[in-house]
């Protein structure tokens, strides 16, 4: 006696195979849209990360102008940022007059 399986099906119509076939096609499409979002959101992680590190790198090319002032103190007189930061117009900061220890920098 021979013993088969339950979900094997003999004698299978030529309508039956075509939907398991179209239900294959679908979950194929359906991983594969489900990788392309994930290599979508991989890429937005990766050009968040780069431009973390391309906005740190242009804060180490900040410019700064100190200005000796009465008392022997520093002064911050002006704060340029040439490229900008972010695709942004140059920034400059003119005048804050403010101690350099207020802005975490050494006299």
């Amino acid at each position: 006696m021979t013993i088969i399986h339950p979900y094997y099906k003999f004698n299978r119509t030529e309508k039956e195979e075509e939907e398991e076939e179209e239900e294959e096609e679908e979950e194929e499409e359906e991983e594969e849209e489900e990788e392309e979002e994930e290599e979508k959101r991989r890429e937005e992680e990766e050009k968040k990360t780069t431009m973390t590190k391309m906005t740190k790198m242009m804060m180490m090319f900040i410019i700064i102008i100190v200005v000796k002032r009465k008392h022997n103190r520093s002064f911050l007189d002006c704060v340029h940022l040439p490229t900008g930061i972010a695709g942004r117009q140059p920034l400059t900061v003119y005048k804050s007059f403010q101690p350099l220890h207020s802005f975490g920098l050494q006299h």
